[in-house]
């Protein structure tokens, strides 16, 4: 009998988009013959639809964000796949649907998700953990005192984010005090919540991992970005080839064994499940190892890193979607 599996993809957030890549690519390597399909998309207005092809999607009608029909045929799945990026999606607001329709799920629970979009609260982890984190300030819209940050910063570049939010999306790289406004002014388009990290020198080193009978932690794989950093644009369209590394060139063996145990430590310390890709910079001066961000959803596009990295480790992405049903199902 066929696992009835349920694709949600699309959403609301700033990367609906890099989830439609996603999942167009999921969708080229999964095995049928093992599965019974249902796609689910959510509009950018966030209303659910029912649809037969991915690359043939429906506009917004008047009614209900989730209809009896939609409700019905979620209740009907063994697992979901959410393919879904960003906020409303992989920051535990989906996941907790999930939990209250009791419908099994790929991917981090509600805390795990939560914990790991929220850039802020992820570094605090982090620290506890004793793992190494860029230098940064939180910079609350209303609350905190620009001089603070002006006074803080003591060389410039600095990187501004919104706290919550992936792919790269709202990110601004400073280059002196001028820019500074304007960067704010970015982010907070998609969050009142706002970290500046220092620039640092840097490459920039990502690793795996699947939840698998045990944790399964890839090999890591190197971003050569092709802009002035590892931008939207540089993830998503420029040519997979000229930014990609994997695996990782002249990267030593205590290096990589460093960023294997930090990735397997912080996706334990956040309470993540399933998957998750992990970024690193390692400093060019001194080699250290510094954890930057983790994805619980991570772009699973022909140019993703995440993909790619258990492509070398022998695992295809056909059968890597295997892996994660299989994970939910026992």
């Amino acid at each position: 009998m066929k696992i009835k599996l349920g694709i949600v993809f699309g959403g609301k957030s700033a990367e609906h988009d890099v989830s439609l890549m996603s999942v167009k690519s999921a969708l080229q390597v999964l095995h049928y013959e093992k599965y019974e399909l249902t796609l689910f998309f959510i509009s950018k207005a966030g209303q659910w639809h029912l649809v037969e092809d991915s690359s043939h999607l429906p506009e917004d009608n008047a009614g209900h964000t989730i209809s009896q029909d939609v409700l019905d045929a979620l209740y009907k799945q063994d697992v979901i796949f959410p393919v879904i990026h960003g906020p409303h999606g992989e920051d535990g607001s989906l996941q907790g649907l999930f939990e209250s329709l009791e419908i099994p799920y790929i991917g981090s629970k509600v805390l795990g998700s939560a914990v790991c979009m929220d850039k802020i609260i992820s570094k605090k982890i982090l620290q506890r953990a004793g793992i190494n984190t860029v230098s940064y300030f939180e910079y609350y819209d209303g609350l905190s005192d620009y001089e603070d940050l002006i006074e803080w910063i003591e060389s410039y570049p600095v990187f501004v984010k919104p706290s919550n939010m992936g792919s790269s999306v709202g990110i601004s790289k400073v280059h002196h005090e001028g820019e500074l406004k304007v960067a704010l002014q970015e982010a907070l388009l998609y969050d009142r919540r706002i970290l500046i990290e220092v620039g640092v020198d840097a490459r920039e080193i990502e690793c795996a991992v699947l939840e698998s009978n045990g944790i399964i932690v890839s090999g890591v794989g190197e971003v050569i970005a092709s802009n002035d950093f590892y931008d939207y644009e540089a993830k998503y369209t420029d040519d997979g080839q000229e930014k990609m590394a994997v695996p990782a060139e002249n990267i030593s063996d205590e290096t990589i064994s460093i960023v294997r145990d930090y990735a397997k430590l912080a996706f334990l310390e956040h309470g993540c499940n399933g998957l998750a890709r992990i970024d690193f910079f390692v400093l060019k001066s001194d080699n250290t190892v510094i954890l930057n961000e983790i994805n619980t959803i991570p772009g699973l596009t022909e140019f993703s890193m995440y993909p790619c990295l258990f492509e070398v480790a022998g695992i295809s992405y056909g059968d890597l979607i295997d892996k994660m049903i299989d994970n939910v199902l026992k």
